[in-house]
Order: C-alpha cells, then sequence, then structure tokens
C-alpha cells in the first residue's frame, strides 16, 4: 500500500515538474564587453580595454516581444515604451492558473536609478520622462531600424546600426548569431558618418547619453547598458568626430541557451551638457560621446 502512494504521488507531481521554469543565473556587466573604437574620420582604430557594459538586468523568464513598444512618435515618454514604465513586470505566461508576476524593476524606467536622471520631453517643466526611444531590432536577418515622429516628420533609424559575426555555440562552433545556435560573438555598432538632418529636426538640442541592449533567448532575456551618467563628461557637439565601437558577448551562462532577437535602445542625457569633463574609463565615455554625438534632442519643448 505504501508503494502505491509513493507511485500515485509521484505521477501527482511529475506534470509540475514537466512544467516548471528553472530560474536563470542573474546576468554579468562582463558578458557584453567593449574593446574596439575608430573615429569615422580614420580608416583605423584601436583597441582598448576590454571594458564591461555599465549594468545589467535580468536574466529574466520570459518574452521581450510581449512588452509595450513605443507608440507616441517613440521619443521616450513616459508609459510609452516598456523600458518607460515605472516598476515594470509581466505575468508568465500572461494568462492561466499557472502565470507568474515577474518584476523587472522598481524605479521610473529601466536603468532610472535616481529621479534627476527623468526629463521634460512632453510637458515643458514637468520631469516625469524616463527617455527611452528604440532604435531597432535584429530577429536573425539583420537589425532594422525603427521610427521616431514627430509633427510630421520620421526618421528611421539605419538599418544595420548593429550588427554581429564570429558567432559560436555553447560548445565553441560556429553558428548563425542571431536566430540561430549562437551564444557567443563579435559585436559592433555602426553610426552613420555624416548626421541625418531628419534626425536633428526631430530630436534636436541635446544628445543621447546611454545605450541599452536586451539579448532574447528561448524563454528569458537579459538587458545590457553603457552610460555616460557616471563620467561627468562634454558630449560632443556636432560637427565632432563620431566613432565606431566593437566588442564580444557570451551570454551562454545567463540566458542558457541560443539568442533568438537583439534589441538595441538609446536614451536622453541628463544634467548640464556645459560642466567641466572628469577622468573616467576611456571606452565608457567614447561610446557614450558616440550616443552623444549622433542623436540629439530639443531642450524646450
Amino acid at each position: 500500500m505504501r508503494k502505491i502512494l509513493i507511485l500515485a504521488w509521484m505521477a501527482l507531481c511529475m506534470p509540475l515538474v514537466a512544467n516548471a521554469t528553472p530560474t536563470p543565473l542573474p546576468c554579468s556587466t562582463s558578458d557584453v564587453q567593449v574593446n574596439f573604437i575608430r573615429p569615422l574620420d580614420q580608416p583605423t582604430g584601436v583597441n582598448i580595454g576590454p571594458i564591461n557594459s555599465g549594468a545589467c538586468l535580468g536574466a529574466y523568464v520570459g518574452n521581450n516581444s510581449m512588452f509595450l513598444q513605443p507608440s507616441q512618435g517613440n521619443l521616450g515618454f513616459k508609459d510609452d515604451g516598456w523600458l518607460n514604465i515605472y516598476g515594470y513586470g509581466a505575468w508568465f505566461p500572461p494568462s492561466g492558473p499557472t502565470s507568474v508576476y515577474t518584476e523587472f524593476w522598481d524605479t521610473p524606467g529601466a536603468f532610472i536609478i535616481s529621479l534627476d536622471m527623468l526629463q521634460d520631453l512632453r510637458t515643458e517643466g514637468v520631469f516625469e520622462d524616463p527617455g527611452w526611444i528604440r532604435l531597432g531590432k535584429d530577429e536573425g536577418s539583420g537589425f532594422i531600424g525603427d521610427s521616431s515622429t514627430k509633427g510630421g516628420l520620421t526618421y528611421t533609424f539605419e538599418n544595420n546600426l548593429l550588427t554581429f559575426s564570429n558567432c559560436k555555440d555553447i560548445d565553441g562552433n560556429h553558428a548563425q548569431c542571431i536566430g540561430g545556435d549562437a551564444v557567443s560573438g563579435e559585436w559592433s555598432f555602426n553610426p552613420p558618418e555624416i548626421s541625418p538632418p531628419e534626425l536633428f529636426d526631430i530630436l534636436g538640442g541635446d544628445f543621447f547619453d546611454q545605450l541599452s541592449v536586451v539579448f532574447m533567448g528561448a524563454n528569458t532575456f537579459a538587458m545590457y547598458t553603457f552610460s555616460l551618467s557616471d563620467l561627468g563628461l562634454d558630449p560632443i557637439l556636432p560637427g565632432g568626430t563620431k566613432f565606431q565601437f566593437a566588442g564580444t558577448f557570451n551570454l551562454g551562462n545567463t540566458l542558457g541557451g541560443a539568442i533568438s532577437n537583439v534589441e538595441l535602445w538609446g536614451r536622453d542625457p541628463t544634467g548640464d551638457i556645459n560642466r567641466v569633463p572628469e577622468p573616467g574609463i576611456l571606452l565608457l565615455m567614447g561610446l557614450s560621446l558616440l550616443l552623444l554625438q549622433i542623436f540629439r534632442r530639443p531642450s524646450a519643448r
């Protein structure tokens, strides 16, 4: 009788075990690194670092395609796009008795660690906007740029703004970088050498100071950011030299599987652009200055 009860108990528990979602490993800032910089007015660049990403979030169980994407012009407004939502969370799966609610951050937006990082992008004098703009996504067929719209103007960010190469699977074999079996490889951020006037007409004014990349696996995702906020550096103004950056990534431990898609986001700067530069990490400075040089937004709306 005891054996029968044990077998019955095991039979009841087996479906629960089979449907259980494993807890992903926490991300590490060393998952994504920068090790190369090239001024776009020069034929060659220099190797630097490697320098880890400034911060990371995740890995989280779920699918980033379920989250809200920007709709109000893709201009970084509060509650428009999931990186701009306070204390953002979601149910995984999205419905049913086995759904689990996951809280991704308990701040005004992703990587918004203090209230003075918020912007007054929509209502003059009201500092409530996190400022995250989705620049595009790679689902295995190359990076496709998103668009930002203001009034009657629309600008579509560069395709192939973010590219991947020399990718490998968990066993070290060569693999398709995105949408294949790859967990590691090399990345490159490739801005246009000449800043499009349409982009300045829409975003004008101050520049972006932060970049975030979201790597999605089969059922987990993690986010990595590079920021100027803790470096106290002057942004490069229009007409200054822009940069290409490159580095490596290894998400094998964090995602526990191959990379299915990648999203790229940029965020507005904070503080006074005329502040005096302070010493900082050269590569993070360069990456931030690149973002500041390419994209900018009006200081008054």
